[in-house]
């Protein structure tokens, strides 16, 4: 695990064309979140969409996150998530994700302490629909110290205000618990966060061109924020310690893909 001031991790390195490099490439491995072994092709979709598990086929960005979490609950007993779900250190845990598909919600469904959630637009805060309780991240229904572990997956760069939910996070996790999180990162990282929009009174003030990404839904969601260093003083100030986590040495040098861990200590 690797800090977010970690020198190799911000080291400068000559600009590559990162879909051009990953096309060719492949390596032998074991997939963190299923445990399948074999080989892992680069494609043309960026470090962190690439190389997916030839069984489950989780791509690089959930494995890395899979990782984190082994490395921070599972204290060495488990090298795949799947079975690290299935034993005490796991079925104890609280576990709240905010998504509605994807492969941890494939894996956790069952799961005695699993919370799914979503922010759905006709739903009231609180309420489920089809089992998956409506939850606007920047205020949280839920009390304090509620859950172990939170998991976003490529959500926080499409909230408008990261501050209130790093805090809200803050807040619900219980002492020792950690958010293990995904988010796009190009190395090396910019000094300052760079806000490509904000709302302003309710409305949506675009700062640069817009970027959108797919929603859980299949609906285009804006990109509010570009991540850089600041991230890690962000998470300070609510009381959390964040530090990356990448577990593929091969792709390394890409430097284009890693899970953040923050945890409440």
């Amino acid at each position: 695990m690797n800090d977010l001031t970690d020198p190799v991790a911000a080291d400068p390195t000559e600009p590559v064309d990162e879909a051009a490099a990953l096309r060719p490439r492949a390596y032998a491995g074991q997939c963190e979140m299923c445990g399948a072994k074999g080989e892992f092709v680069g494609t043309s979709l960026g470090a962190r969409e690439s190389f997916p598990c030839p069984t489950c086929r989780a791509t690089l960005r959930y494995r890395e996150q899979a990782g984190a979490i082994l490395t921070h609950f599972g204290r060495g007993r488990f090298s795949f998530f799947t079975r690290f779900v299935r034993f005490p250190e796991c079925q104890t845990l609280a576990i709240l994700e905010a998504a509605i598909r994807g492969p941890f919600t494939r894996y956790l469904k069952g799961h005695p302490g699993y919370v799914q959630s979503y922010l759905f637009e006709d739903v009231p805060p609180g309420e489920s629909r089809d089992g998956v309780v409506c939850q606007n991240l920047e205020a949280m229904t839920f009390a304090d110290e509620s859950f172990d572990l939170v998991i976003t997956s490529d959500v926080m760069e499409h909230v408008a205000d990261v501050g209130k939910v790093v805090a809200e996070v803050a807040r619900v996790l219980k002492p020792g618990g950690a958010h293990v999180f995904s988010i796009p990162l190009k190395f090396p990282l910019r000094d300052h966060s760079q806000a490509r929009a904000r709302l302003v009174g309710g409305e949506i003030e675009h700062l640069m061109e817009p970027r959108y990404h797919r929603s859980g839904t299949d609906t285009p969601s804006l990109v509010f924020t570009d991540f850089g260093r600041d991230l890690v003083d962000l998470h300070a100030r609510h009381g959390l310690r964040a530090t990356f986590h990448r577990s593929h040495p091969f792709v390394k040098r890409l430097v284009h893909s890693a899970a953040v861990i923050a945890v409440r200590p």
